[in-house]
């Protein structure tokens, strides 16, 4: 659900200009990549550390 919602908003605030459409579509993917990588990377450390502190440093068990 998470990806879906991205998506939208790179659809719609990403825009790419230029006179070659098959050119412009292929740099559209390619930013679109990049910022999600980003975005996922920046992201993911910090809800690990939430986790570990949520749990006071202890292994979170499941049975």
């Amino acid at each position: 659900m998470m990806k879906d919602q991205l998506q939208k908003w790179l659809d719609k605030h990403v825009i790419v200009i230029g006179s070659d459409k098959k050119a412009m579509n292929v740099l559209k993917k390619v930013m679109h990549k990049t910022i999600r990588e980003k975005l996922t990377s920046s992201v993911e450390p910090q809800a690990t550390t939430e986790l570990v502190e949520r749990t006071n440093g202890k292994p979170n068990k499941t049975t």
